[in-house]
């Protein structure tokens, strides 16, 4: 009976130690698979990422040229409105100037 028992024993050890190696070998493939596809992801990402900062730079400019355009428009607003009321002061002294002759 102890032959049985070290027979059984021998077998687990042997059933346990290819278990193991066959997992660790499994383990090892889908950390090298996963690793591959983090490469291929951080790839991808980068290259969006190239993308995005192209077009958020060029939305950029184009945010800093129609600031610039409103800054220009308010200006010339404001110099229009000045040179009507310079237009209206001189319409009014000429007319007193006609009514006075």
């Amino acid at each position: 009976m102890s032959d049985t028992i070290v027979a059984v024993l021998i077998t687990g050890a042997v059933s346990l130690i290819v278990h193991y190696s066959t997992h660790k070998s499994s383990i090892k493939d889908f950390c090298d698979e996963l690793d591959k596809r983090t490469e291929l992801s951080d790839e991808k990402i980068n290259g969006r990422m190239d993308v995005f900062e192209t077009k958020l730079t060029n939305l950029t400019n184009e945010v800093k040229k129609h600031n610039s355009i409103i800054e220009r428009t308010y200006e010339l607003e404001k110099t229009t409105k000045l040179l009507e009321e310079k237009v209206k002061v001189a319409n009014h002294r000429i007319e007193d100037l006609e009514h006075q002759k």
